[in-house]
């Protein structure tokens, strides 16, 4: 192949990449806001199970994929070929830890400690806004 063909053949989203170290079965495809995500089609269905939701595996591969468009991560490498299965493993679980990071529609209350205090200090701050905008709507 030519330079110009190997171009074009990374740029198409629908690439599935194969080489000596991989066996049929273990195609890899490319995945991600700019497909450069690779999994095989075995670790996609592995974390869609993890994640339980094909909404939330997508947010992580384009999150990954974002990640290393700009540099902030590895792109694939054949050496290290489960890098963004593991990866993606990593992002899901500090997901699950850092929840509040996640929910833009909520804000985050400082120095609450349990989920029950931190629910109750964004239903108060609700309120509070709320009488707030109704106070300045009267005056």
């Amino acid at each position: 192949e030519t330079e110009k063909e190997k171009e074009k053949d990374i740029s198409s989203s629908s690439l599935v990449l194969s080489s000596s170290s991989l066996q049929d079965n273990e195609k890899q495809k490319l995945y991600g806001k700019y497909g450069n995500v690779c999994l095989t089609a075995e670790q996609y269905n592995r974390l869609l199970g993890i994640c339980a939701s094909q909404k939330l595996l997508d947010e992580l591969v384009d999150s990954l994929s974002e990640n290393i468009e700009e540099g902030r991560e590895k792109p694939y490498s054949a050496e290290f070929p489960n890098a963004h299965f593991v990866r993606l493993e990593k992002y899901r679980a500090f997901r699950l830890k850092n929840p509040d990071k996640f929910s833009p529609h909520l804000k985050v209350v400082h120095g609450a400690a349990t989920f029950e205090e931190r629910a109750k200090a964004r239903y108060q701050q609700e309120i509070d806004d709320w009488l707030t905008k109704t106070n300045k709507e009267k005056t």
